[in-house]
């Protein structure tokens, strides 16, 4: 159908079409025109679905909002809104910020909504109180009326009894007391007070804690008692009740003390195992970055004539004078001539040297030496000239790879650098404007 077919043509413009045909082998342009309709069709369709739903309700929520009579104004008590109007003169629209205030309460409301009040608070402010006429625990003091949503302020003619936040400070009352609890409402532009007298008990303890309350009050009346002395000294026992003074804080010192103590040694045996896989690492990768040097001396000296075995004590005393003992290959030679000179086999000693160094080069080598002694020097001269090239190579392949990869490193720094300059270029110039 042709509509259709119109549909496919938009759906699927020729540049997207072209890009797709790829992926379609075997398929003509028209068969995959549909295909790709189709599938586009599939997405559109839950969105257009949507999209018609967005529009008829925003075409609702206008006529609405449209037909509304009047603003509405803001909760009592709550700032008033500014509402922009629009005024048709004879120059145009003009726009006209109005103000609409809080709605407020008549008095025959705020008394109704007071009444309420009274009733809520009356209820809830004794908490878990039996009654305001005995109260030992703290009051509930809300801030705010759930229903008519009024602020309320507290306050208390004896804030060393009761505070405004309805906390009873009982714990060392005698007896009992009578304070007034006040609060005033405020209905939005009026304001209604609530007060009661409430009466303050003793607080109830229990037997331990009055035990525990007692023998306090007896030290407290020592300690003023001897305040003329330097120090204060604690009775051994109360009431026969041993007293001594708590040392927490020297005992968690001592505990982090023993702690450390253990840590200590602890942190000394990994740390030296850790110091001793970062050396053998060391070790490794010396004894990589020597190896081409090694290999080409070794097959320079073959060629001119040298047997393997006088050959490595040859690079053995070279090491040892250029780089010192602790040298990889200083020391692991060292110890192949020491084997030979105690008899032990040429082919042995050559695969024990490259097993101790543990690097695959290596062991390669001291494989084409052991294999090829029987050969003569010629024979082995050519492995190793071979081996030699192969390996130079290699390392030229890894210095370009390290060269690659410490060019990519560069180019954030390049890049913040850059920005620098621009910003350096740039600011004075738009500040020039």
């Amino acid at each position: 159908m042709r509509w259709a077919e119109s549909f496919h043509r938009l759906a699927v413009p020729e540049g997207k079409l072209r890009d797709a045909l790829e992926l379609y082998p075997g398929k003509t342009r028209e068969e995959v025109r549909r295909i790709l309709a189709k599938e586009v069709g599939k997405r559109l369709l839950p969105g257009g679905f949507l999209a018609a739903f967005l529009v008829v309700l925003a075409l609702c929520m206008g006529k609405e909002v449209s037909e509304e009579e009047g603003i509405l104004r803001p909760s009592p008590g709550q700032p008033g809104t500014v509402v922009q109007i629009q005024l048709e003169t004879e120059n145009g629209w003009k726009r006209i910020p109005i103000e609409v205030g809080a709605l407020q309460y008549t008095p025959e409301q705020v008394e109704a909504l007071h009444r309420e009040a009274e009733t809520y608070l009356t209820e809830v402010v004794p908490g878990n109180n039996e009654s305001l006429e005995k109260v030992t625990e703290s009051l509930f003091f809300p801030e705010i009326l759930p229903s008519a949503g009024g602020k309320i302020y507290w306050s208390t003619d004896a804030p060393w009894l009761i505070t405004s936040e309805g906390e009873v400070l009982n714990e060392t009352l005698e007896e009992e007391q009578r304070a007034e609890i006040r609060a005033e409402i405020s209905y939005g532009s009026e304001s209604r007070v609530f007060s009661r007298t409430v009466t303050v008990c003793p607080a109830v303890f229990s037997e331990e804690e009055a035990l525990l309350r007692s023998i306090r009050k007896e030290i407290e009346e020592n300690e003023q008692a001897s305040r003329t002395s330097e120090r204060f000294v604690l009775p051994e026992s109360v009431r026969g009740y041993p007293i001594e003074r708590e040392v927490s804080a020297g005992m968690n010192s001592k505990a982090f003390l023993l702690l450390l103590a253990m840590a200590i040694p602890l942190f000394l045996y990994s740390g030296y195992f850790s110091g001793l896989d970062t050396k053998r690492k060391e070790r490794k990768e010396q004894a990589e970055n020597c190896y081409p040097e090694f290999v080409t001396k070794l097959s320079l000296l073959l060629a001119a004539g040298i047997s393997v075995r006088q050959a490595l004590e040859r690079l053995a005393k070279e090491y040892e004078k250029n780089h010192g003992g602790g040298h990889i290959l200083a020391a692991e030679l060292k110890v192949t001539r020491q084997e030979l000179e105690n008899g032990r086999s040429e082919t042995v000693a050559y695969e024990d040297f490259g097993r101790r160094i543990g690097i695959l080069v290596y062991q390669r080598m001291a494989s084409l030496l052991t294999q090829n002694i029987s050969r003569g020097v010629q024979g082995m001269k050519g492995l190793l000239l071979q081996e030699a090239k192969e390996v130079m190579a290699q390392e030229r392949a890894t210095i370009r790879q390290k060269g690659e990869q410490a060019g990519t490193k560069l180019l954030l720094p390049m890049m913040g650098l850059l920005g620098l300059v621009f910003a350096i270029l740039l600011v004075p110039a738009f500040q020039s404007f």
